[in-house]
């Protein structure tokens, strides 16, 4: 699949889902990057969110899932909001979340974008949009649609199992890139 193109799409797959810790690993992120975050989740998040970015700060993917399996952000925050709603609501979160869009300017080099339709941790559509910018900027795209059906909602295998069944197909894009050969295009 391919990467979190638009973090907020992103943030409204992952919200609920079995790997919502993640969404502590980008928060923390932010932070790390822009300390003046601390001032806003001082004011919109509950000691119980304070707490899941200071567990997630140290986790790694398996100690999330253990830890905050299936949560929802509005059980961190102050306002019972969702971690959506109140970007929403905060102009500086909009701004910040806007200024980590990937995909609005195209590679110079050829790139193979796969998405899932039923991803349950990466949206589809942006990968799509993506796709349709960089082919228009003039970037040999590749877009290969993944229609694994809905395994189990919300647990990230829809996720995680076309990195298995495409694992070969990649593969050759990547060999035929290195051997210099034509990049197909779609």
């Amino acid at each position: 699949s391919a990467p979190p193109l638009d973090l907020r799409a992103t943030l409204k797959q992952v919200d609920g889902n079995l790997i919502a810790g993640v969404i502590g690993y980008a928060v923390n992120s932010f932070v790390a990057a822009e300390p003046e975050l601390e001032t806003v989740l001082d004011e919109e998040l509950s000691d119980a969110g304070r707490h899941m970015l200071d567990k997630t700060a140290n986790q790694c993917i398996g100690d999330s899932i253990l830890t905050f399996p299936l949560k929802s952000t509005n059980e961190f925050t102050a306002t019972g909001e969702s971690l959506d709603q109140i970007i929403e609501r905060r102009p500086e979160l909009r701004e910040l979340m806007d200024s980590q869009r990937l995909g609005q300017k195209a590679p110079a080099v050829p790139v193979r974008l796969q998405g899932n339709l039923n991803d349950d941790v990466i949206p589809y559509e942006p990968i799509k949009n993506a796709a349709a910018t960089w082919c228009a900027g003039g970037t040999d795209v590749e877009f290969v649609t993944d229609g694994l059906p809905p395994i189990v909602p919300r647990s990230a295998i829809n996720h995680l199992t076309p990195y298995l069944t495409n694992i070969n197909s990649v593969n050759d894009y990547l060999v035929d890139r290195v051997l210099d050969r034509p990049a197909p295009q779609n």
